[in-house]
């Protein structure tokens, strides 16, 4: 090899040197080794005691003792265990993909700024029993990738945001954590609804089968009609399907005075007591619920018996049973006793439509007819 072509050959490695160094310097650096956003977050999942979650004018604070959640600020109403486990094992579980934007001017493109008013980002915390923080980050955005789940997340007080796999499935809003359910009474099962307000007259409506389609509005006054039939019948199904909007403890309004009182009565014994009172500013209910054997109707109860099988107790105030034990239907004194239990120190805010319902007034259902309907059979009430 003659001297002319080793030092091209040199030249020619050290050109290509000098290229792979420069392209390797301007290349963007936004790719990094795949590794958990918080390594080791999931041996520490049974240190976490508290979690702290905000986002716009949002907050929530997950509590936990004696094994069992509750949000703090619904006075330790208790939450949906599933909830905060999805919650925890979704943070331990996210995979750093990419890093992505460290400037802050461009944290609100991808929902990783500082959550606050008028932010959409969500900021969620985890603390352990001596107060120390187990992780903190700023949830972003969404990105679509086809199977996986991705998101843009920043750790707090960090300036880089990254692109991770993994769910995180959570909210600031204290409603979302609470198992919403109250009751579930089919309006079958109801033989009598009575509603009575402190500055009114009496409503009772009833029926004498569960199989029969509507109620009768008992003790119409003189000279008036129920206006229908529907609307009559549409109070018996106060306790059918029955949700809150929001909770407190009953503690807290002792003192306050009950606008009205109601009672639910089913052919198979159960009693339900609801007492409403107004308190800052809104309407709460306080529920009682009783088992009395003197009001069964044993035919007609058990025509109405649902086909069901016990429905699940409020995840968090009971151990679940195997399911051998649920396979017979749970007992109605056995419901009451559980119910009662379930709803023993809440007072409830109730949907507007449920409270439409109980805030109905006599004259809301009667009318007086006319010379033509007065006459005629069909108008008259149902006795």
């Amino acid at each position: 090899m003659n001297n002319k072509l080793l030092a091209a050959l040199l030249l020619a490695v050290v050109l290509g040197g000098m290229a792979w160094k420069i392209s390797s310097d301007k290349a963007p650096q936004t790719e990094v080794t795949r590794s958990a956003l918080y390594a080791g977050l999931l041996d520490r999942l049974n240190d976490v005691s508290r979690i702290e979650l905000k986002s716009g004018d949002n907050s929530t604070t997950l509590k936990r003792a004696n094994d069992q959640w509750t949000v703090a600020n619904r006075d330790d109403f208790p939450a949906e265990p599933a909830a905060v486990k999805r919650l925890l094992l979704g943070l331990a579980d996210l995979q750093i993909v990419e890093a992505k934007t460290s400037l802050p001017d461009s944290y609100a493109r991808i929902g990783v700024a500082d959550a606050g008013t008028g932010s959409d980002s969500m900021q969620v915390e985890l603390h352990g029993a001596k107060d120390d923080t187990l992780a903190a980050l700023i949830v972003g955005h969404k990105r679509e990738s086809g199977q996986q789940s991705q998101r843009y997340v920043r750790r707090t007080g960090e300036a880089q945001s990254y692109l991770v796999n993994g769910r995180v499935e959570a909210s600031a809003d204290p409603i979302t954590w609470l198992d919403a359910r109250i009751v579930d009474v089919d309006t079958a099962r109801v033989r009598q609804v009575v509603i009575a307000p402190t500055d009114g007259a009496q409503i009772t409506i009833a029926k004498h089968k569960p199989r029969d389609n509507f109620f009768e509005l008992v003790d119409v006054p003189a000279g008036k009609a129920p206006r229908s039939k529907a609307l009559v019948s549409s109070l018996g199904a106060v306790l059918l399907d029955l949700r809150f909007n929001s909770v407190a403890a009953a503690a807290r309004f002792a003192e306050v005075k009950p606008i009205r009182h109601s009672t639910v009565e089913t052919f198979d014994g159960l009693v339900a007591h609801i007492e409403e009172f107004e308190a800052d500013g809104k309407t709460w209910a306080r529920f009682d619920f009783a088992y009395d054997a003197g009001k069964v109707d044993a035919q007609a109860a058990k025509e109405a018996a649902p086909a069901a099988d016990e429905p699940p107790p409020v995840p968090g105030t009971e151990p679940a049973k195997p399911a051998a034990e649920t396979a017979h239907k749970e007992s109605v004194e056995a419901e009451a006793a559980r119910l009662k239990a379930r709803t023993a120190g809440w007072v409830y805010e109730l949907p507007d439509y449920k409270m439409r319902m109980l805030g109905k007034r006599l004259d809301d259902l009667v009318q007086t007819p006319n010379k033509d309907e007065a006459k005629s059979p069909a108008a008259a009430p149902a006795q």
